[in-house]
């Protein structure tokens, strides 16, 4: 008698596929969300990085400017802020390397912002750096992607000087004669400057950003670019 062996012939069945499918499709969404999302922390990282080392680089020319402002070896008395508002700043000072008592055009110095029209500190839209301009070479972009920028000058009895009553967010002229300001307080708002497009959008900034003194700075702009702030004080060599 011939012995016969039955083939087992049995494949898939269409549940099973179907299963298989929406098990493999499950474990490939959940590997591209690990994916865009270790992508958004990498791109979120990088993007407070170049914030930083914007506002240190905008620190570093702020202290050492701020630091020789009133220096006047001759006694000229013209070695002072000309210009000390909220959002911008003029200062002379006498250069160490030719204390001369002569305003020379690299001694006069300007800070402001490269996109604020009507000086009060805040990006007026679009791109905007801190400007910094010697003599009148117009501004020249020292840090990228600044936001805001307040100045706060005090006297050495640590009274604010932003109370004049033409203008109270700027020092007033009898002050600036009397070269009355003994430090300053910078504070300084950068923003994110390439936001990709393709991050997964977790962030509002609905932060107000204020001095220590409690003064305004930006306020909130409820969107959803990251920011930083930096706010430190320069002792001015007259203080």
């Amino acid at each position: 008698m011939l012995n016969i062996k039955k083939m087992n012939n049995k494949g898939f069945t269409l549940i099973e596929l179907l299963v298989a499918t929406c098990a493999g499709m499950i474990l490939m969404a959940a590997m591209y969300a690990t994916y865009r999302g270790q992508s958004t922390a990498h791109s979120t990282e990088r993007l407070v990085v170049d914030m930083q080392e914007n506002l240190r680089v905008a620190m570093h020319f702020l202290t050492s400017d701020l630091r020789m402002a009133g220096y006047d070896p001759s006694l000229t008395g013209q070695m002072k802020f000309q210009t000390a508002q909220e959002g911008q700043m003029v200062v002379w000072i006498d250069d160490r390397t030719n204390p001369d008592g002569v305003v020379q055009a690299n001694e006069v110095i300007t800070y402001a912002l490269t996109n604020d029209a009507d000086g009060d500190g805040i990006n007026d839209g679009g791109p905007c750096h801190l400007g910094r301009q010697i003599g009148g070479g117009g501004l020249q972009a020292l840090a990228e992607n600044i936001d805001a920028i307040d100045f706060e000058y005090y006297d050495t009895a640590g009274n604010l000087l932003l109370n004049g009553a033409v203008n109270p967010n700027a020092v007033p002229a009898a002050d600036l004669a009397s070269n009355d300001i003994a430090y300053v307080q910078v504070t300084i708002v950068a923003r994110a400057g390439e936001v990709d497009q393709g991050m997964i959008k977790t962030w509002t900034d609905n932060t107000i950003y204020t001095t220590p003194s409690g003064r305004v700075v930006l306020p909130a702009q409820n969107d959803d670019v990251r920011r930083r702030m930096l706010s430190f004080q320069v002792k001015c060599r007259n203080g």
